[in-house]
């Protein structure tokens, strides 16, 4: 029979191993040259006696074993070199019998104990592992071991490469177990797998060989971390939490198919993942003040209570896979990691813990899917907020936390470090100032605790947390955006998912956004928080849901007005909507709080001086440039969404009513009460002065602009839209009527825009008529008798 060239390539191969061993034996090794030559002539005869030279070499294989294990055992390092190469070749050529696998890993344990060429031994268990089939059960975990034991050695060359060599070999177990299931002819010959039959530690009967291996590997790293016995790496002597966990977590990264199988599903629920949840419990327990209590000792075991920086990481590193590739298969065990996750952000916790559950948050709302997932699949109950709404509540809760109580000296530039260089070289622009509290937010790239590697937490900042919680703010707002986009004319699916969206976070996306508009200063951030706004008002007109459609637009408005500005009707929208949103955490707006809270930043700001419409504000209004960036997005508003406004129109037409008052707009009535209007706003000219920079001055005329164009829009509002407008106007003209009454100087705004609109819809004003002569006709009345009673 003549041998292929495969098998010739590797005979010839073997060959020349034996000669070597022999030639190096030759001196001083007489017993190990004797056996090459023997084994030399027995390979010859084998390859011609024309039979298959695998199997013939398999049946001979301890005689052809003997010079290898005699040149391992010499103690010649070249000897021992040669011969774990020529065993290299046997394994890597499957030429191996299973009668001698127990001669040959006493061989590799001995070389090991004996610290014998360590390097050369890694490398061999390697080959053989990954170049053949042949290791499985008691064999291949005692390969293993050998690598564990070598990796927690004192040689830091050999422990890293040993390691190395661990991170190659386990993952390959799982991808033979998987490469197993998918081509396992004899699995129907095999027991069905029965959970409540099978042992505590035993292995399911069920599985294949390479199926096998993987589920004890796996069930024993989970006893490992679990402080237990292992019962399938025998002789293993030292493993860290760290390394099993770093193992834990490739295995679930690389081969998430696998674990669709019921034994391996069986073995992530029952045993990894309560695991998980039993070492997570304690970071979640251990708080910042919980180092050592009020009266105890200081010697006692806080030190061992501080939940560990690497572990703490790892942790939380297999949880976030697990929460983005299996939550179909832990719904519930998916709902307790979020709930664990939400109580590592509590305010008492270690900032570095805080900082590591607002990085997961960050990470899963990066992806649209994953956002759309949390929100339909953990929020099953309509009246409850769910895991998404909780999870928006807890990134609020954070940013009112920061600002309350900033847990880093870079919250503050009063107390920010000083060192060299930084002292008289970098100025600290804050992005957010509220109180006697400023926040910089920095830029983000990956992830900085997640990715960490370090034994001890890097430096922890309020503002990269405050930067990773804005972020995530604004992916919520952007999937949202996209989900509106997508939403067609007359499909369910995705409006569905949209409500789902709006309802379960709109409480907590409202008090965070209110309050980082309230303290943002940098122009591009609040352009971001008032785009959330615009989303929100648009999400919320498109699903019918009018109380988020009105709290969003009576935030926007408060949003274009100094802070102790007060306008009934945005008033008792405030009310209503905080009947339906939780308690601020204590944020409520205070008079005197809120007056420090426009620091000198904000006042050098200002762009406008003018009087208040409103009886309740003291003194002269100063409008800052976000207030006129909030009132332009009202007019986008307006222009944009007018068809989704509906009752939230008497809101944005108090606002530019006022506004156009502060700002000096006066509004022009035609017809004789046009001349009552002048003779009225010249005799008080000194008092309703407005002073305007000059970027305001030269703004103005696009502004006023911009206010008509609200009003001459309204010819394509649907009528329903149309008769919202005209009420609101309505409404603020018998406001108006009050005010003359209460002996002040009315607005003609109302009228002179319920005019305005009017003009544009003559084209169907039965949709108006009788509305707005009703109302006309009690302002014209009630100016007439205030010119008789004057005269």
């Amino acid at each position: 029979m003549t041998l292929s060239a495969v098998d010739l390539k590797f005979v010839e191969g073997f060959l020349g191993d034996l000669r070597n061993i022999s030639n190096e034996g030759r001196k001083k090794h007489s017993a190990v040259k004797e056996a090459s030559e023997t084994a030399i002539i027995r390979l010859r005869n084998l390859s011609l006696n024309g039979k298959d030279v695998r199997q013939s070499i398999v049946s001979h294989c301890l005689d052809l074993l003997q010079p290898i294990l005699l040149a391992a055992e010499s103690g010649n390092s070249k000897l021992v070199i040669l011969g774990l190469q020529a065993l290299q070749r046997l394994f890597a050529h499957e030429t191996i019998a299973d009668t001698s696998l127990p001669v040959v890993m006493s061989l590799m344990w001995t070389l090991m104990e004996n610290h014998t060429e360590e390097l050369k031994l890694i490398q061999t268990i390697t080959i053989i592992i990954t170049s053949s089939n042949i290791l499985h059960g008691e064999y291949l975990a005692k390969s293993l071991v050998i690598c564990l034991r070598m990796h927690f050695g004192k040689d830091p060359v050999v422990s890293n490469t040993a390691g190395a060599a661990i991170r190659q070999l386990v993952p390959l177990l799982f991808e033979k177990a998987l490469e197993e299931s998918r081509l396992d002819r004899n699995a129907a010959e095999r027991p069905v797998f029965e959970p409540q039959r099978l042992g505590s530690n035993s292995v399911p009967a069920s599985l294949g060989r390479c199926g096998a291996d993987a589920y004890a590997l796996l069930q024993d790293l989970c006893q490992i971390m679990n402080g237990e016995q292992q019962t399938w790496l025998i002789g293993m002597t030292e493993m860290t939490r760290v390394l099993a966990l770093e193992l834990i977590e490739s295995i679930l990264m690389g081969y998430r198919p696998l674990f669709d199988s019921k034994e391996f599903s069986y073995l992530l629920r029952e045993r990894l993942c309560p695991l998980l949840i039993k070492l997570i419990s304690p970071c979640v327990r251990h708080s910042r003040g919980g180092a050592q209590q009020p009266g105890s000792s200081s010697t006692g075991n806080s030190a061992s209570d501080k939940p560990s920086f690497p572990v703490t990481v790892h942790l939380i590193r297999i949880v976030y896979v697990l929460l983005i590739a299996y939550c179909d298969l832990l719904r519930t065990e998916s709902e307790i990691f979020y709930s664990l996750l939400m109580k590592f952000v509590d305010s008492d916790k270690v900032v570095w813990t805080k900082l590591l559950a607002m990085e997961v948050f960050f990470k899963l709302l990066t992806d649209p899917k994953m956002v759309l997932l949390i929100s339909q699949t953990y929020c099953t109950k309509a009246a409850s907020e769910g895991v998404f709404g909780d999870m928006v509540n807890t990134i609020n809760n954070y940013i009112l936390a920061v600002f309350v109580k900033p847990t880093s000296p870079s919250a503050s530039p009063a107390t920010s470090p000083s060192t060299p260089q930084q002292a008289g070289t970098q100025i600290f622009s804050p992005t957010f100032t509220y109180k006697d509290v400023s926040i910089q937010l920095v830029p983000l790239g990956k992830p900085t605790l997640l990715e960490s590697r370090e034994s001890e937490p890097p430096a922890a900042t309020d503002s990269y947390g405050m930067s990773l919680a804005f972020s995530c703010l604004c992916f919520v707002s952007r999937t949202m955006m996209e989900l509106q986009e997508a939403l067609p004319p007359t499909g369910d699916e995705n409006k569905v998912a949209l409500q789902m969206l709006v309802q379960h976070s709109w409480c907590g996306m409202l008090s965070a956004v209110s309050t980082l508009l309230e303290a943002s200063c940098d122009d591009s951030v609040t352009d971001s928080l008032l785009q959330i706004c615009k989303v929100y008002v648009k999400a919320a007109g498109l699903v019918k849901m009018d109380i988020v459609r009105e709290a969003f637009i009576t935030a926007l408005c408060k949003a274009a007005f100094p802070i102790n500005y007060t306008i009934g009707i945005i008033k008792a929208a405030s009310s209503r909507v905080a009947s339906f949103r939780p308690d601020a955490a204590g944020l409520e707006r205070k008079a005197n709080g809120d007056t420090a809270a426009a620091d000198s930043k904000n006042r050098n700001q200002i762009v406008a001086v003018g009087t208040p419409l409103s009886s309740s504000f003291p003194g002269a209004v100063m409008l800052t440039a976000k207030n006129i960036t909030c009132l332009n997005t009202l007019l986008d508003i307006t222009t944009a969404l007018g068809d989704l406004l509906n009752n939230s129109w008497i809101l944005v037409l108090a606002s530019l009513q006022h506004l156009s008052w502060i700002l000096g707009m006066n509004q022009i009535v035609p017809g004789s009460v046009n001349g009552l209007a002048k003779q009225r706003q010249r005799a008080n000219e000194s008092s309703q002065s407005t002073i305007l920079t000059n970027v305001m001055m030269s703004d103005l005329p696009e502004l006023t602009k911009r206010f008509d164009d609200v009003f001459r829009q309204t010819r394509l509002l649907t009528d329903t839209s149309l008769e919202h407008v005209v009420s609101a106007l309505c409404k603020l003209s018998q406001d108006a009527l009050e005010t003359t009454a209460a002996s002040r100087d009315p607005s003609l705004f109302a009228v002179a825009k319920m005019v305005d609109v009017c003009l544009v819809n003559m084209f169907r004003i039965d949709t108006w008529w009788t509305v707005v002569t009703q109302n006309l006709t009690e302002v014209f009345l009630l100016s007439f008798l205030s010119q008789v009673v004057c005269r």
